[in-house]
């Protein structure tokens, strides 16, 4: 077939100060790919102003909005519309992540999106999806965005492993991390309950340390299954509500709001989404709802365990890997 394969690029200038910078044209830009130059076959500059922000030649009254102009040949794809889609990945939230992760989205419905654009709101523990046009649909979009409860409930810390630490241990076999998830659970009194105490363990025998690492790997088979199974589940919401936008016109985006998935080479719903993404020509960001992360599974109070030189890598390490997948997907 006889068509060129054109790429959208979102573009946001600001100066020093944050401030906007507009008036730009086409020829304020170079865009390149591998170090080599590529055409700019159409470019829309588009400026919305935020709500309520009155003009500088009236005070008090809304500045008319602006309309955006189009150095291509074609309709300009800004005047049609925009298509988002929202993904609130209960799997992988808890209750401070989801009430962050509802804020932001609240933010965004109110300040983002312009009438006309239509905005889909989907949860990945069901897959239930709400569809709305902007403005008339906003209030619908938000009572909606309430039902959707976090997963991530009722795990306690003193035993907790995270995703991260199971793939390591299940799937690489990663010896340091065993240990320092065994040094936890000795600590805290879940393996080898009837001679550790927090801080005060006896010196344990060789059999014995293996038979803690054999506890341990056990435990991780289990938290694995569980971590690639919602991670699936998650991806596979991404991947049908990318097909779902194949057929739409205009600007495309997936906002996935998560507490982040650790990045498995082994699913191979990772490609798939990433593929369906360059089919539609959508682009997907992640809305990381952890915020500032204060402390990892090993350091944090509930546990209690003694701070070890050694162990500080693997919780560094761990902090970063959590949503490693999310951001890698977004990349």
């Amino acid at each position: 077939p006889a068509q060129a394969e054109i790429v959208t690029v979102d573009v946001v200038v600001t100066g020093r100060g944050g401030e906007p910078v507009l008036d730009l044209r086409r020829e304020d830009f170079s865009v390149t790919e591998g170090g080599g130059a590529q055409e700019i076959v159409a470019f829309d500059a588009v400026n919305r102003p935020a709500p309520g922000t009155p003009s500088a030649g009236a005070s008090g009254s809304a500045a008319p909005a602006v309309a955006p102009r189009s150095s291509s040949n074609r309709e300009p794809v800004s005047r049609l519309g925009s298509h988002f889609v929202i993904v609130f990945d209960e799997l992988h939230l808890d209750p401070a992540e989801a009430a962050r992760a509802r804020a932001a989205i609240a933010d965004f419905l109110a300040t983002g999106v312009s009438d006309g654009d239509r905005v889909a709101l989907v949860g990945t523990a069901q897959g239930t999806r709400w569809t709305a046009r902007l403005p008339e649909g906003k209030e619908a979009l938000l009572q909606a965005l309430d039902r959707l409860q976090p997963g991530l409930v009722g795990e306690t810390v003193r035993d907790r492993m995270s995703d991260w630490e199971a793939m390591r241990i299940d799937r690489d076999r990663d010896p340091l991390v065993t240990d320092v998830v065994m040094r936890r659970y000795l600590d805290t009194g879940e393996i080898d309950q009837d001679t550790a105490s927090p801080g005060n363990r006896v010196l344990p025998q060789s059999d014995e340390v293996a038979s803690w690492r054999a506890d341990v790997q056990s435990r991780a088979a289990f938290v694995y299954a569980r971590a690639a199974d919602r991670n699936e589940q998650a991806l596979g919401v991404v991947a049908r509500s990318l097909a779902a936008l194949a057929a739409e016109r205009g600007r495309k985006s997936v906002v996935f709001a998560s507490g982040g998935m650790i990045q498995d080479p082994r699913l191979s719903i990772n490609r798939e989404v990433v593929n369906e993404a360059r089919r539609v020509n959508a682009a997907v960001y992640f809305l990381d709802a952890r915020g500032l992360s204060a402390a990892t599974t090993g350091m944090s109070a509930e546990v209690g365990t003694r701070t070890e030189f050694r162990d500080l890598g693997s919780w560094f390490t761990e902090a970063r890997e959590r949503g490693e997948g999310s951001e890698g997907l977004a990349a």
